[in-house]
């Protein structure tokens, strides 16, 4: 399924991955009383200048989360069966460098597999965890159904700021 939508999106002269782009840049371990890793990522737009952006794993499992809330109640996300494969939390805090650097790879892959989903990539939830400007979620939610075969022909998506959403009247 995953690769009929990118097919589609060639031909159409659309790429959907150069809406948002993903990458993990660094990561740094945060002493404190419970220890934790923060990743620094590098969110990217053909459209707009890159941005940082730091999160925790605390942060991904959240939006991991809200999202099979959403993916379970939107019949259109129920549609494309979405797996969504978040990296599983961990019973022992490592914060060895090959472990760090395992997970950091693993989240990356998980980002980038939500973003290749355009309902997803629209999505309140997904636009808030990476902090995407105001002017470029206006040009991503402004793009017609018919304009991006990579929805499969689905209707474009709009959510409320509790991340469910509606189908657009157009």
């Amino acid at each position: 399924r995953t690769e009929r939508k990118h097919n589609l999106s060639r031909r159409q002269g659309i790429n959907m991955s150069d809406l948002l782009r993903v990458k993990f840049t660094a990561s740094n371990a945060v002493r404190s009383k419970r220890p934790y890793t923060i990743y620094e990522i590098e969110v990217r737009s053909t459209s707009t200048m890159p941005w940082l952006l730091y999160k925790r794993y605390r942060d991904f499992d959240n939006l991991h989360e809200q999202l099979v809330k959403l993916m379970s109640s939107n019949a259109d996300l129920e549609r494309l069966d979405i797996k969504l494969h978040l990296p599983p939390k961990r019973l022992v805090r490592s914060m060895a460098p090959d472990v760090v650097a395992k997970r950091q790879k693993e989240l990356e892959g998980y980002l980038q597999h939500i973003l290749s989903f355009p309902l997803l990539m629209r999505n309140q939830l997904v636009m808030d965890f990476l902090s995407v400007p105001e002017s470029l979620r206006a040009m991503l939610m402004r793009r017609k159904p018919t304009e991006d075969a990579s929805t499969n022909g689905l209707p474009r998506q709009r959510s409320d700021s509790f991340g469910f959403s509606s189908q657009t009247e157009e």
